[in-house]
């Protein structure tokens, strides 16, 4: 694809059960760059259920699927109302699964052998704290950000859900890049006061 910013990419391929192994590519500078080849293998289909830990029942969630000790890409699927999730393509090895669904903990992944079986993810429910943020004379104020700290001064809010949904999506939790006539660099990604670069 043309329109790529510069950058290390990992590219891989599948079709059903084939896949092919990601590779390394970077692309920095003007080029040209050789084509890229990548082979089909037999691979295989992982499929799994989300199901709430204590009453056994599907959860809709998003579920990473990362490589175990291999240089390969992770993937993602979300799994349905009735919790069941497919994911095709994947190389074989050891992977390990994991999901996540706001209002739910996970015990921290699966590992998988791929194509072998079917992986169950069991969630248990999280605790909640519920109430309303009021002003000096208790009228309700709305809009306000409210964040909790747990154990190991471990933050939990709407914001991390979000982001934690985000990540087990394949998707960034910054921002998209927005390239200000302050910052022309297309590679940083503003993050309050500091920023990240990409690749």
């Amino acid at each position: 694809a043309g329109t790529l910013p510069e950058g290390r990419y990992q590219v891989y391929a599948y079709k059903d059960a084939l896949a092919a192994r990601a590779i390394r590519a970077s692309r920095l500078g003007a080029g040209p760059f050789a084509p890229l080849e990548l082979r089909l293998e037999a691979g295989a289909i992982v499929v799994g259920r989300v199901i709430d830990r204590g009453e056994g029942t599907g959860i809709a969630a998003a579920v990473e699927l990362r490589p175990s000790g291999d240089d390969q890409a992770p993937r993602y699927a979300r799994s349905g109302d009735d919790g069941v999730f497919r994911i095709a393509g994947v190389p074989n090895g050891t992977w390990i699964a994991d999901a996540y669904a706001p209002g739910y903990t996970s015990p921290g992944g699966v590992e998988l052998e791929a194509g072998k079986g079917v992986v169950e993810l069991a969630l248990a429910r999280g605790a909640a704290i519920e109430g309303r943020v009021v002003d000096a004379d208790g009228r309700p104020i709305a809009g306000a950000t409210v964040r909790a700290l747990g154990p190991n001064q471990t933050e939990y809010s709407a914001d991390i859900d979000q982001d934690h949904l985000r990540r087990f999506s394949g998707n960034t939790a910054a921002p998209e890049p927005q390239v200000h006539a302050a910052s022309a660099d297309p590679l940083l990604v503003p993050r309050g006061e500091l920023g990240v670069m990409v690749g």
